[in-house]
């Protein structure tokens, strides 16, 4: 839901309409809090080793189990928002990583939080514009104006930070490009 009323219908990549009533609170904070919550009680990671005939035996881990949330840049802005809207959907977002960070810190979960600003495809055209804008915005050094990222990057972003446990925290545009430029198809999900 980007935006609270009929207007999510053109600037959405999903053209989703908002169910009358949604709010930022419900459709983010509350869904992500009980998420969350869910993840932390109930998901359990597992370690394997390999017996000498070959088979996994697995074991309950002590690792805390991966959760990865998708933010926006514009949260760590330190000004208000220019328009209501922004301003409502900025503060769901950074309620849930602040909670992110505090079960992350407790060891309830390894949280890892992406920061997009524009999320495009290729395959959508009527996106350009709009990247061309950011892009430029970046280049030029606008403080508060992050490059867009493919939507490809962001999900590859999003499996390697399960994936991988070294990954938690916050990653910008360049977190998310890093992590999600050398992976291959195949190493994603294990078709070797």
């Amino acid at each position: 839901m980007l935006l609270a009323s009929d207007l999510n219908a053109y600037a959405s990549g999903s053209g989703s309409v908002p169910s009358a009533g949604s709010t930022y609170d419900d459709v983010t904070r509350k869904s992500a809090f009980h998420a969350a919550d869910a993840v932390a009680e109930l998901v359990k990671p597992v370690d394997f080793t390999s017996a000498s005939d070959g088979t996994r035996i697995y074991t309950t881990s002590k690792r805390p189990p991966p959760f990865v949330f998708v933010s926006a840049a514009e949260a760590k802005w330190d000004f208000r928002a220019p328009v209501e809207w922004l301003e409502e959907y900025l503060v769901a977002k950074r309620a849930v990583e602040e909670k992110l960070g505090a079960m992350t810190a407790a060891g309830a979960l390894r949280a890892t939080i992406l920061r997009p600003s524009l999320v495009y495809a290729f395959d959508k055209p009527a996106s350009f514009p709009a990247v061309a804008a950011f892009v430029i915005g970046n280049a030029i050094g606008l403080p508060f104006v992050d490059r867009p990222v493919t939507a490809g990057a962001l999900a590859t972003a999003a499996v390697r930070a399960v994936k991988e446990e070294a990954v938690e925290g916050i990653l910008d545009y360049v977190g998310i490009e890093e992590l999600s430029c050398d992976a291959s198809f195949n190493e994603l999900f294990e078709l070797n």
